[in-house]
């Protein structure tokens, strides 16, 4: 309870600092009694915390901790009324701190001790009108933190543990083109997923759920697909939860940060045969265990075997005659690590065939399978030979060929 003289103890301020806090409480009590700690360790060696009805706490330099030490001596010792001076970029360092207390945040700027004399009148009339509030909806909080979750970039807002709306920032007001008096009272669920049921009946995680049985803070992902737009929707939600002054829970904190990730274009089976038959060269596509999936045209005529004879069956069971041994050892390497692309005259159905095989890994350097491609060198008889075979610098020494 506030008495007549408050106690206040401010934690991490600088000598200045306190001199202009002090300026302007003065200017609002008559009468107060002050001590100041330099961090929150000081105060544990010299203070008793439990001893003071308000706490000034300054954690734009504070390690994290600092914080949890604090939150043990709350949970310990009761619940004091606690403002909190910080920059926006460090709210998430306050998740320990949310679950416990009465907490007043003011930015950390040149009129923060301004805002820390507002706050201490909150408390103050907070604690005259506490007997008169009879709903849980009639949430008492100072402007200053309509003005904080205001500056965040993500949406924010402020929902009972029914899952209803209390309190929502400008940016969460501005993505659904509403009021403040329009969305209060509406279930979270039907505003942030259009759904008229509560997440958890919807197989997806419900943080409001979790905080009910954790007590503490958690995040969660819920994922939405537009199949029209061919985008996927993604709702990265933190959660925190918010107690009264005597350790209770009341109400749940959440911050919501949206993600569009374009969906994959998904091809026609029929363009992707049409695309692929158009290839002069054989193709054959295997997958990471060496089973065919895709066979061309081309592919089919240069072996003499149809696509559906050789579709779902292993790669070794194409008739390349020597080539399968060669291709054996060049997907062995690349199992191995080894990473290369090789290609390869072999003599397959009284034709010199070049075999090339391309090999497919993904983001983490895993084999995935490999593209075989196939090209065609024919001989005109058995009797002949090619040409390729015997070049100019195998019949002559380069001196002649030099000298003509």
């Amino acid at each position: 309870m506030i008495s007549n003289k408050l106690s206040i103890l401010a934690i991490g301020y600088n000598y200045l600092e306190i001199n202009n806090i002090q300026d302007q409480l003065t200017s609002y009590l008559k009468e107060y009694h002050f001590d100041f700690a330099i961090s929150i360790r000081d105060t544990f060696y010299r203070l008793n915390i439990t001893n003071y009805e308000i706490i000034l706490l300054d954690v734009t330099s504070t390690d994290i901790d600092g914080l949890l030490a604090l939150q043990e001596v709350y949970q310990k010792d009761g619940s004091i009324p606690t403002i909190v001076t910080v920059t926006a970029d460090r709210i998430s360092d306050l998740s320990t701190l949310l679950g416990t207390n009465d907490h007043y945040f003011v930015p950390k700027d040149e009129y923060f001790a301004e805002g820390i004399k507002d706050c201490v009148k909150a408390v103050i009339e907070q604690r005259k009108s506490q007997s008169k509030i009879k709903s849980k909806r009639n949430i008492s909080m100072p402007p200053l933190v309509k003005e904080l979750i205001n500056a965040m970039h993500d949406m924010v807002a402020i929902v009972g543990l029914d899952g209803r709306i209390l309190i929502a920032n400008q940016k969460l007001l501005e993505k659904y083109n509403c009021s403040s008096e329009e969305i209060a009272g509406m279930s979270c669920y039907q505003l942030f997923q259009d759904m008229e049921k509560p997440c958890a009946e919807s197989d997806l995680n419900c943080p409001i759920r979790k905080i009910k049985h954790t007590h503490k803070s958690c995040e969660t992902v819920h994922t939405r697909h537009d199949n029209e737009r061919n985008l996927i929707y993604q709702s990265h939600i933190s959660a925190l939860p918010l107690k009264n002054n005597s350790g209770k829970l009341e109400n749940v904190l959440i911050a919501i940060k949206e993600e569009t990730i374009p969906l994959a274009t998904q091809f026609d089976k029929t363009l992707l045969r049409e695309l692929i038959n158009g290839l002069s060269e054989g193709l054959i596509f295997c997958d990471s265990d060496n089973r065919i999936v895709l066979v061309n045209k081309a592919a089919e005529k240069l072996l003499y075997v149809e696509q559906e004879q050789l579709t779902g069956k292993s790669v070794f069971d194409l008739p390349l005659d020597k080539g399968n041994s060669w291709l054996g050892g060049i997907i062995k390497n690349n199992d191995s690590g080894d990473h290369f692309s090789s290609s390869e005259k072999f003599m397959i159905h009284d034709k010199w065939l070049t075999l090339r095989f391309v090999p497919l890994f993904d983001q983490q350097n895993k084999y995935i399978g490999g593209f075989l491609y196939l090209s065609e060198k024919v001989f005109e008889n058995q009797t002949g030979f090619d040409p390729d075979l015997i070049t100019v610098s195998r019949l002559f020494s380069s001196k002649i060929v030099a000298e003509g």
